[in-house]
């Protein structure tokens, strides 16, 4: 099967219950909660719950250099000044490094929308409102749900990055921290 085919089977059985509306922090280092059930597919009425949090880096501004040499191989000299000059004028792009700190993996028996109902009313009463709550279809895709949680997040927050970036003159190499 065709990997995007695949990928796009694997991502219907994936979904973000509850997305909260953080952001990405443009300077530091941002902490994004989560717990996730996912059926655990050779058992009846088991789900496997994972909580933890995706930690993301500080995004990284990509130069022109570096955007031009990874994306606009073999256009030559002149081309490849012109490509820059395009990308320093209307171009931004950023670098967004994530990783998975797990803190507990359990499984639990019931029906999935009963544990996924248990988990929203766990965040809410323990002061984590805003861990997101993530449901797969097959507990063998959890990374996968994690990866959506994190890209919507990180789209959701790719403008507001780049605006603050702007505003202290990140891109024209006036940079005030």
């Amino acid at each position: 099967m065709d990997p995007y085919k695949k990928l796009q089977e694997a991502l219907k059985g994936v979904s973000v219950v509850r997305q909260p509306q953080r952001t990405i922090y443009t300077f530091g280092v941002t902490r994004a909660p989560y717990l996730l059930a996912g059926i655990v597919m050779d058992a009846v009425d088991k789900v496997e719950i994972r909580r933890g949090r995706v930690m993301a880096d500080r995004p990284r501004i990509v130069t022109p250099t570096q955007f031009t040499q990874t994306f606009f191989e073999g256009f030559g000299g002149v081309e490849q000044e012109h490509a820059e000059a395009l990308f320093r004028r209307y171009g931004r792009a950023l670098e967004y490094r994530y990783r998975n700190e797990m803190d507990e993996v359990q499984v639990v028996g019931g029906p999935i929308e009963a544990i996924v109902e248990r988990l929203r009313k766990e965040a809410d009463s323990s002061g984590q409102p805003g861990a997101a709550i993530i449901r797969c279809e097959d507990s063998a895709l959890w990374g996968l749900g994690l990866m959506k949680y994190i890209l919507e997040v990180t789209v959701r927050s790719f403008g507001g990055n780049i605006t603050e970036l702007e505003e202290r003159g990140f891109f024209s190499g006036e940079g005030k921290s």
